[in-house]
């Protein structure tokens, strides 16, 4: 894998839609001639994003695609990450972006029990709530295999 120190490099191809690793992958390298893997995992992953520029780029792409977005869809996503969390609440605070949860829990992935979430938790169903389109239990691929009634769902999301 090429590893991009310079932020003033990255950039987005034309006609492409980009996608971003927010947390690095396994199969990536740190760089810096430090070569080991980076995926950051576990607590405080916004200060240690900071330090990797790539990392921090994508962040800053992720949050401002939230800002413009008029749609978001989240799928698989657990809700356990603070930073993540902060910047698809600012986006549904500061904006009129409509959102679809695609979750084996549905809206019920937002209820987090762990007393250390309840904050967050609260944020989040407040923010959230009145932007809120559709939920979804089923499983995502489902919609493009076999079942005819998910992928209408969906394709109503893109639509509208």
């Amino acid at each position: 894998m090429r590893t991009l120190e310079d932020s003033a490099n990255f950039q987005e191809q034309p006609r492409l839609q980009p996608y971003y690793k927010l947390h690095g992958s396994t199969n990536w390298t740190g760089g810096g001639g430090g070569g080991g893997r980076l995926i950051i995992m576990g607590g405080n992953k916004a200060v240690e994003i900071g330090q990797y520029p790539l990392l921090d780029w994508y962040h800053r792409q992720f949050r401002d695609y939230l800002s413009r977005a008029a749609r978001l869809m989240i799928i698989g996503y657990s809700f356990s990450d603070a930073h993540i969390n902060r910047a698809i609440i600012d986006a549904a605070k500061q904006s009129n972006i409509r959102i679809f949860i695609c979750n084996p829990a549905g809206i019920d992935v937002l209820n987090k029990q762990d007393p250390r979430y309840l904050q967050i938790q609260s944020e989040l169903m407040e923010a959230l709530h009145p932007r809120l389109i559709g939920a979804s239990r089923r499983a995502f691929l489902s919609a493009f295999t076999n079942d005819r009634v998910e992928f209408d769902r969906l394709s109503r999301f893109f639509a509208n």
